[in-house]
């Protein structure tokens, strides 16, 4: 799944891990999402599972930041795995349990742009993944990291941190570059025209496009990956994306 190029989200999160580092915010995330959960009452245990997991939800809230939607159905996508591993929770892995890895991706688009696909998303997760399937214990771990979803997912939206000079992370992007209605307005103006025109959009923005396209257009997977092998190269070489779109 993660060869697919619609899903270079990936390569994002990854970057994600090098920019936590460099803005100061690696020691200082985890101690932001312990206190916001200890202030709304939340179990110690899940206070210290988010707190570990913080490490892996740092870097994919960056990739949320620069790709939008396109980092949620991606890492859905990806995630999308034996229950086995998709309800595994461990208190020494910093990776959180896919299950709510995954929840934690359409709370973000929630948060951002209210009621959208990504409701229909999780919907479908639920049913794929139902926690009654789940062992007993980790089912009580999994339905509490659930409901305290919301919290962690404020906490990273809201909170302003002293190393980005009192900014919240949110603030350091152009929400506008991944919007899903700016997106899909795009992918309707090709449709008419004929014409892929990526200039208006940062390399993110077009990424998250392309997985828009994979999610919402008829464009065939064949298709779709000449258009991505094209624009990678463009991309390599600095030029801008301007292509015949069929």
């Amino acid at each position: 799944k993660i060869k697919d190029k619609y899903n270079l989200t990936s390569v994002v999160h990854e970057s994600g891990h090098m920019a936590m580092v460099q803005l100061g915010l690696v020691n200082v995330l985890p101690k932001v999402i312990f206190e916001a959960l200890a202030n709304a009452g939340a179990p110690e245990v899940i206070q210290k599972l988010y707190a570990l997991w913080t490490m892996e939800i740092g870097p994919d809230f960056w990739g949320f930041c620069n790709c939008g939607t396109a980092q949620a159905s991606s890492v859905m996508e990806i995630l999308s795995l034996p229950q086995s591993h998709v309800f595994k929770i461990s208190a020494t892995d910093p990776h959180p349990p896919p299950f709510l890895r995954v929840l934690l991706a359409f709370e973000w688009c929630r948060q951002q742009w209210g009621i959208g696909e990504w409701d229909e998303w999780e919907k479908q997760w639920l049913t794929m993944y139902p926690m009654e399937e789940a062992s007993a214990r980790d089912r009580k771990v999994l339905a509490a990291g659930k409901r305290y979803v919301p919290t962690v997912s404020s906490a990273l939206f809201h909170t302003k941190f002293s190393d980005l000079d009192n900014k919240t992370i949110p603030a350091l992007f152009d929400r506008n570059r991944s919007d899903p209605v700016r997106l899909e307005s795009l992918i309707r103006s090709a449709e008419r025209s004929g014409i892929l025109d990526l200039s208006e959009l940062a390399p993110c923005g077009q990424l998250a496009l392309f997985r828009t396209l994979r999610n919402k257009s008829t464009l065939s997977e064949q298709s779709l990956d000449r258009l991505m092998t094209t624009w990678l190269v463009r991309l390599a070489r600095g030029s801008k994306f301007k292509e015949h779109y069929s």
